[in-house]
């Protein structure tokens, strides 16, 4: 058995799971290359403004997510999962949306709290990786 890299999320073994493919990058750069080159005057200003809004928001969600997660609230931890999955999907962070995919799909079922807790910090770590890669993205909007 290979050891399995710690930066790496984890990849549960739940059929109704959506499966990440290990090649998958944190942010798939394509999705703001594309609001970019729309063309538009201010496009830069817009994927800044998009950047900025997901900071904030994400943040929130998962801090509610944390805390559905600690007292061991499903329908909490589902919706506030659900949330961060949709907001990870509009910046291209396919990975933190798969794993926020794999949360909700725990939290509709019995909710394991070790397992819970584990997918937890999975996502708390893509969502640092994602957060970080936003910001170089972000930068580069400013100098265009």
């Amino acid at each position: 058995m290979t050891e399995r890299d710690p930066a790496s999320p984890r990849v549960w073994a739940d059929p109704r799971a959506v499966l990440l493919p290990a090649s998958e990058e944190t942010l798939d750069r394509r999705v703001l290359a594309e609001l970019r080159q729309a063309g538009a005057p201010g496009s830069a200003a817009f994927v800044t403004m998009l950047i900025d809004g997901f900071v904030e928001e994400a943040a929130e969600q998962l801090g509610l997510a944390k805390a559905a997660c600690a007292r061991a609230d499903a329908s909490a931890l589902k919706s506030a999962a659900h949330s961060l999955r949709g907001s990870a999907a509009t910046m291209g962070a396919r990975r933190l949306g798969g794993l926020c995919a794999q949360m909700e799909s725990h939290a509709a079922g019995t909710l394991d709290a070790a397992v819970a807790s584990a997918l937890m910090s999975d996502i708390d770590r893509e969502h640092v990786k994602v957060r970080e890669a936003l910001e170089a993205e972000r930068h580069g909007a400013s100098q265009e």
